[in-house]
C-alpha cells in the first residue's frame, strides 16, 4: 500500500508534456506507426483536459454514490465516491476489457463489501444513465447544437 501511495504521488508526471514525449519516442522504437511527439497538444491543453476529466469523473462518482448509498446504509457518500474513483481507474487500466466491464464492479465489491447484488445493480443503473445522457447529448448536438453554431452536414464530416 505504501508503494502504491508513492506511485500516486508520481501520477502528475504523466501529464507533463516532456515526459509524454519521452514515452512516445521510446515506444516508437518498437512500433513505428505511433505518431511523433509533435502531434501532442500543448501543456496548457493537457492541463485543461485533466481538470475537466477530474471534474467529470468526480461528478460521475458522486452520482454513483447517490445511487448506491440508500442500499449501503453503513457507508457514507464520500467513501462510496472514493471507492468508485478507484474502481474506475482500475477498470480503465485493464485494457483488454472494454469499459472495465465487471472489473470495476469486482473492485467495488472488494472495497465496499456488503451485498454484491446492490453494487452490481447500482453499476448497471449508472451505466444506463450514462448511456442515456450521452445519447441525449448527441441528439442535442444534431438538432440544436448545429443550428446554434451555424454548422451544416459538411462541417461534421470534415
Amino acid at each position: 500500500a505504501r508503494v502504491l501511495c508513492l506511485l500516486g504521488l508520481a501520477a502528475p508526471l504523466v501529464l507533463w508534456r516532456p515526459f509524454m514525449e519521452r514515452i512516445i519516442q521510446w515506444l516508437r522504437r518498437a512500433i513505428k506507426r505511433i505518431p511523433t511527439p509533435d502531434h501532442l497538444p500543448s501543456q496548457r491543453a493537457i492541463n485543461i483536459s485533466a481538470i475537466w476529466t477530474a471534474a467529470s469523473l468526480t461528478a460521475s462518482a458522486i452520482g454513483y454514490a447517490a445511487l448506491l448509498q440508500p442500499l449501503q446504509d453503513e457507508r457514507d457518500v464520500a467513501t462510496l465516491t472514493l471507492a468508485f474513483i478507484v474502481a474506475w481507474a482500475v477498470g480503465f487500466l485493464v485494457l483488454p476489457v472494454p469499459g472495465g466491464l465487471g472489473i470495476r464492479e469486482a473492485v467495488l465489491v472488494a472495497l465496499i463489501g456488503g451485498a454484491a447484488a446492490s453494487i452490481v445493480g447500482a453499476s448497471l443503473a449508472h451505466r444506463m444513465i450514462n448511456i442515456g445522457v450521452e445519447l441525449a447529448a448527441v441528439g442535442w448536438h444534431y438538432t440544436v447544437g448545429r443550428r446554434l453554431h451555424g454548422r451544416g452536414e459538411d462541417d461534421l464530416t470534415q
